[in-house]
Formats: structure tokens, C-alpha cells, sequence
């Protein structure tokens, strides 16, 4: 028999949400890319059309730790990735660094080919 359990109850929150600027997203790309910095994946050529400029944008400070609204060089402090490795790059506070990502995906993938 399935457990079955409810789901979508509305919850009403108060909450701080930090802004990102468009451009410096599209300075980003423009630069750097659809290729994600760590794994190296391409969302266009893993789906096809749906994928074509698909990618997330990682800040390398977040944004909840600028303490205020500040500038930034979006060469230097953002990078894109996917979706699965900005997931686990904030899987700790501070994130991972994105070389810290690529060693271990590297060591967990050594000997898999």
C-alpha cells in the first residue's frame, strides 16, 4: 500500500531577498559562456534545443554576505555553472570554490571510464 502524505499547504513567510543585476549576469555569459565552470556540461548539447542558453550564474562572495548593497566585477566574482553543481557548491557555508567542486568530482570519478 502507497504512503500517501499532503503537500502544498500555503505558508505565508517574511523573508530577505537579495537583488542580482541582470547585466552583470549577461557580462558573465558573454565572457565565460553556456559551459558549466566546473563539470564542463553544456546544457545545449545534453538537451538539445530546450538547453540552448541554459546555464545558472554562481557569485563566488554571495550575495547575502555583502553586508550592503555594493559593486562588483562580474569577470572576476561570477561564474557559470549547472544546475547540479551550484547545488553542491552551496552545500556548505562558505560555499565549496569551484576548484574545490572540480577535486572532487575528479576523485570520485577517477578509475569510473
Amino acid at each position: 500500500e502507497p504512503f500517501l502524505s499532503k503537500e502544498g499547504k500555503e505558508h505565508i513567510y517574511n523573508g530577505t531577498r537579495y537583488e542580482r543585476n541582470s547585466i552583470n549576469r549577461e557580462i558573465c555569459l558573454a565572457s565565460k559562456g553556456y559551459r558549466c565552470s566546473v563539470c564542463g556540461i553544456s546544457m545545449e548539447q545534453l538537451y538539445g534545443e530546450i538547453g540552448k542558453d541554459y546555464i545558472e550564474v554562481h557569485h563566488i562572495i554571495p550575495v547575502s554576505e555583502y553586508g550592503e548593497e555594493r559593486l562588483i566585477d562580474p569577470l572576476e566574482e561570477l561564474v557559470p555553472v549547472c544546475p547540479n553543481c551550484h547545488a553542491m557548491l552551496h552545500r556548505r557555508k562558505p560555499p565549496y570554490s569551484i576548484d574545490e567542486l572540480k577535486a572532487k568530482i575528479k576523485k570520485t570519478t577517477r578509475g569510473t571510464k
